[in-house]
């Protein structure tokens, strides 16, 4: 991811669950994601990401599994 902060120093990334609740979200300075939720692991399940750059173009996403 350091290039990501290197290239969008501004980049938002966000994490929701399956019910569309908000579980994660970076603001610039992308550090990496522990998978946990206020603290607790989250299960095994998978997880949907929108990353917006800050250079205008369109916001990009996908899903990422977590398996334990």
């Amino acid at each position: 991811m350091t290039k990501l902060n290197e290239l969008y120093p501004s980049a938002d990334i966000s994490v929701y669950n399956r019910w569309g609740q908000l579980i994660f979200d970076s603001k610039g300075n992308f550090t990496g994601w522990d998978a946990t939720y206020n603290g607790y692991p989250l299960p095994t399940d998978t997880y949907h990401y929108i990353i917006k750059l800050d250079d205008g173009s369109k916001p990009d996403g996908g899903t990422v599994t977590i398996i334990r």
